[in-house]
């Protein structure tokens, strides 16, 4: 195999380690939050999320594919690993929330459809799969590991605030050149993109998407009883932190 299939063997297995991963790694976290294993665990994602930048960098500078598209974390993936990284270390319920929505619905859609081309264990494949990975993982272990719940109006919020960042990110590119949120072209691999029409109508296509992606994301918190789950984790987390 000289190239990676998309949904072959090799996607498809590391899509199913992460899932094992994250429902093992919540189900450790929930069995009691305070433990200082679960500080351990916590307290080593946080700082190995924004360290991977670091050996992103150095593979890609080595390699030769080291731009400025690549150093800047702008997309909506890097912000959600920054906001996982601060997140694990703070249990600031401010960062998990809009954290939840960005990585859940950027996140694992990236993971879905991924930007690569070569297959395992390739450095390029690897630097993928891992920092996102990992990004949903703890994601999924602050909302239902620490019970660090979004609030009834967070997804709206989130929302608000992904416009703004994406009004500063559209600016930049313009100056800059660059293609962050991919909102100046469409990502060069197959993805959901190519549904929503040509530039710049897809953009439009994907706020509304992405409104309707955040309010979905919020049915479950609601059903799961957001309220209680985020009073009972308030006392839990003072002790955790």
């Amino acid at each position: 195999m000289d190239r990676f299939v998309l949904f072959g063997g090799q996607h498809l297995g590391a899509l199913a380690a992460i899932a094992v991963a994250t429902v093992l790694a919540v189900r450790f976290v929930r069995r009691d939050p305070r433990s200082g294993r679960a500080r351990g665990l916590r307290l080593a994602l946080g700082v190995l999320l924004p360290g991977l930048f670091a050996v992103e960098y150095l593979g890609a500078w080595r390699e030769g594919w080291l731009t400025l598209q690549v150093v800047l974390p702008l997309h909506l993936c890097d912000v959600a690993r920054l906001l996982a990284a601060v997140g694990l270390l703070s249990l600031d319920r401010r960062l998990v929330e809009p954290l939840y929505f960005f990585a859940l619905a950027g996140t694992v859609p990236a993971l879905l459809t991924p930007d690569v081309t070569e297959p395992f264990p390739s450095f390029r494949t690897v630097l993928f799969f891992v920092p996102h990975g990992l990004t949903v993982l703890a994601t999924c272990l602050l909302v239902w590991g620490f019970g660090l719940v979004p609030s009834a109006r967070a997804w709206w919020r989130s929302w608000l605030q992904l416009n703004a960042y994406a009004a500063v990110v559209g600016a930049l590119n313009w100056t800059l050149g660059t293609n962050f949120l991919y909102l100046a072209a469409k990502p060069p691999s197959p993805t959901p993109f190519d549904w929503f029409g040509p530039w710049p109508w897809y953009v439009g296509t994907l706020e509304l998407l992405t409104l309707g992606t955040f309010l979905a994301l919020d049915l479950p918190l609601r059903a799961s009883g957001r309220r209680s789950a985020a009073s009972r984790s308030h006392g839990r987390n003072a002790d955790a932190t």
